[in-house]
């Protein structure tokens, strides 16, 4: 009972109090649409290059080896003899004399030469010789006769056949021959009371005598006269040249043949393939969405002003 006095006071008191608009936000249910990109599964067809593995035949140059046989032109060296005229220079002998001489005794010799030429007088003797004399043959005949007048024919002929003279003929021999040979021209030659001489001496053409004489002990001679001259020869020499002959030699060649061979290749080929994609569509959609609007209440002034 108390209730329902404190309601019937306040709904009395509502009744006196005053009431005042307001403007409220007061929410409600719409449905709206809009879009959205929904996947969906589709299946694609597309072509791809795919590899794959095939035997082809080919053509390749082999190489191969084979030993053939050649001819080739050798080089070799030869001596070859060719004659040629040289100038030589040679020693001509015209007096030579290897013997021993007994005392007293004398030596009478000749030669001759064809042309005049500078001739090479050499003699040796171990003992002294009294005389050694190289004459024209009209020098000889002159001093021949005048030993035939100084000695006597006799002991003259028996000095130059090598007879044993006694010593008084050796005596007058050794006494005329110092006058007797000065008086010799220059174109003949002599040594006196010596052991030997080597010496160069022109001699003309001509017939030549020559005269030793020793008058005491015994001794070894050597004697020669030569004389050198210039002539030609023929001489064979010999020179290098260069022949050629032909031999057969062997080398190794290199050739080439054609051959097949095969070999594995990859290749590639167009083939179809398909596959699920993904894609995308645009759906339109509703969807209920709370919003807001202004809605004018009535409310009492104690409501308004405790609200």
């Amino acid at each position: 009972m108390g209730v329902i006095a404190v309601l019937i006071v306040i709904g009395g008191f509502a009744y006196i109090v005053p009431v005042v608009p307001t403007t409220v936000q007061e929410p409600y249910e719409t449905v709206e649409t809009y879009e959205e990109q929904e996947p969906y599964e589709t299946i694609e067809t597309y072509e791809e290059e795919e590899p794959y593995e095939t035997t082809e035949t080919y053509e390749e140059l082999e190489p191969y080896n084979i030993t053939e046989t050649y001819e080739e032109q050798e080089p070799y060296i030869v001596e070859v003899p060719y004659t040629v005229e040289v100038y030589v220079t040679k020693t001509q002998t015209v007096y030579d004399l290897n013997t021993t001489l007994d005392a007293p005794t004398s030596r009478l010799e000749d030669f001759s030469l064809a042309t005049d030429v500078s001739c090479n007088i050499y003699w040796n003797c171990t003992e002294e010789i009294n005389l050694f004399s190289i004459m024209t043959e009209e020098t000889w005949d002159s001093f021949y006769h005048k030993l035939v007048i100084r000695l006597g024919l006799p002991a003259v002929r028996a000095l130059i056949s090598g007879y044993i003279v006694s010593p008084e003929t050796v005596e007058s021999i050794l006494s005329v021959l110092p006058d007797l040979v000065n008086k010799l021209s220059d174109e003949n030659y002599y040594k006196m009371d010596t052991y030997g001489d080597n010496t160069t001496k022109h001699l003309n053409a001509g017939s030549y005598k020559i005269f030793i004489f020793k008058a005491d002990g015994s001794g070894s001679l050597n004697a020669y006269i030569t004389y050198d001259y210039e002539t030609t020869e023929t001489e064979t020499q010999y020179r290098t040249e260069t022949e050629y002959r032909t031999v057969n030699k062997t080398r190794t060649v290199t050739k080439y043949e054609t051959v097949e061979k095969t070999r594995t290749v990859t290749r590639y080929r167009t083939v179809n393939k398909i596959r699920t994609i993904t894609k995308y569509e645009t759906v339109e959609k509703t969807r209920t969405v709370t919003k807001y609007r202004d809605v004018i209440k009535r409310i009492t002034l104690f409501a308004y002003l405790t609200g």
